[in-house]
Order: C-alpha cells, then structure tokens, then sequence
C-alpha cells in the first residue's frame, strides 16, 4: 500500500515538471495549465498523471511564436523582444533609463529580480513575462499605468495590484487603470516555483503617451510601496 502511494507521489511530481515545462515554453494557456495542475494533484494513480498529460491540448502556433506576428506595426521595426536573464545572483533596472521591448521575456534561476517600469520606455499593448525558479521577484509599476497582472507561484506569496495570496500554489489576475482605446495595456505575467511576487507603485507617474511609448516623471511622493488592499 505504501508502495503504491510513493509511486502516485512520485509520478504526480513528475508530471507537474512535465506540465511546468509546458507552460513555459508557451505550448499551453495558463487556464489550461491551471485545470491540469489540480487534476493531477487528485489523480489517484500515476497511470491517472500520465494520462491528463497525454490528453492536454496542442497548440498549433504558440502564445510566443503568435506575438511574432502582430497585425498592425504599433513600434518602430527592432524593438520586437527584449531579453532579461539571470542564473544565479541579482538582476536589477532600477537605476538608468532603460527600453522594453514589445515582448520583454525575463528568466531567472536562484536569486532576485528587480525591475523598476517607471525608467522604463515602455510600449503600447506591450508584454512583459518573467519565468523564475527561487527567490523574489519585484516589478515596480508607475502610476496611471493601465496594467493586467497575472501573478502565480507554485509555493510562496504573490502580491498585486491591492491583492495577496500566500500558501501552495498562489494565483492573483488583476486590473488597473483604463486606456483611451481598451487594449492599450501592459500585460504582465510572472511565474516563480518558489518565492516571492511583488507588484509595487512607484513615486512616478504616467504623464503621457505617443504612438509607440509610454513616458513617465517623478513625482513628490514617498518610496515605492506594495498596494495595500483596498486601496
């Protein structure tokens, strides 16, 4: 009998690598994710794992390789993906100006990421997605800007936009701020096995807009500060 559940155990780990992996790379949604990682959690056997595996989707173009293909140019041509990585150690944007891409892609392995949006040029309808194995990962927000947030660790604590949820397997999917069209939003998405999901404002502002970029200045207020709820 102890046998048979240190198998079930071992297979449902298994198969949330496995379904982790698919994720990241963008070859399923995160609701699809989502709804296989608790099916596999109540699998009763490892022949249950393997087959919510086998039966997931396939998407014949990925999430990724879509945004490849915008249908309507919203930035000067070279500015498609912007790459962050960092193995082990601390990657930080908090100090200089600095340029997102039209997809920013962030990964990191052991240790702290810190991106500051508010040195940020940062484009219409932009993206930025950060994939993280342990540690912490903070990404501060200027204010006016109109962001969808979608914040999730395996085991740890997630804190977005007012919001917080700490334990196994935390999920926030959050809204700020409305944009003269609708869509004109940055999306940000983050992914951590095990840690820490920051979303802070900042003492800066949104003061306008042209036709590819967001622009932001300082403002006279105190430092940066996670979202209390309610506020």
């Amino acid at each position: 009998m102890m046998d048979d559940q240190s198998a079930t155990l071992t297979a449902q780990q298994a198969a949330l690598l496995e379904l982790r992996a698919r994720y990241e790379r963008g070859a399923i949604t995160y609701d699809v994710f989502r709804a296989a990682f608790q099916d596999i959690l109540k699998a009763p056997t490892a022949s249950a794992c393997q087959q919510i595996l086998v039966d997931l989707p396939v998407l014949a173009i990925t999430p990724l390789d879509s945004l490849d293909r915008p249908p309507t140019p919203i930035r000067p041509a070279g500015r498609g993906t912007h790459w962050l990585v960092m193995v082990l150690g601390e990657l930080a944007k908090t100090r200089r100006p600095w340029r997102m891409g039209r997809r920013t892609i962030g990964v990191m392995g052991l240790g702290e990421m810190t991106l500051d949006l508010s040195l940020a040029e940062i484009p219409r309808r932009g993206t930025l997605r950060i994939v993280g194995g342990l540690g912490e990962v903070t990404i501060r927000v200027p204010r006016g800007l109109p962001v969808e947030v979608q914040a999730m660790t395996l085991l740890g604590e997630s804190n977005a936009l007012g919001e917080t949820s700490s334990g196994f397997f935390t999920h926030l999917h959050e809204e700020e701020g409305t944009s003269a069209s609708g869509s004109d939003r940055l999306i940000i998405s983050v992914f951590l096995a095990i840690g820490q999901v920051n979303v802070e404002y900042t003492a800066r502002q949104i003061t306008s807009r042209d036709a590819s970029s967001t622009t932001v200045i300082p403002q006279a207020v105190s430092e940066p500060k996670t979202l209390a709820a309610g506020e």
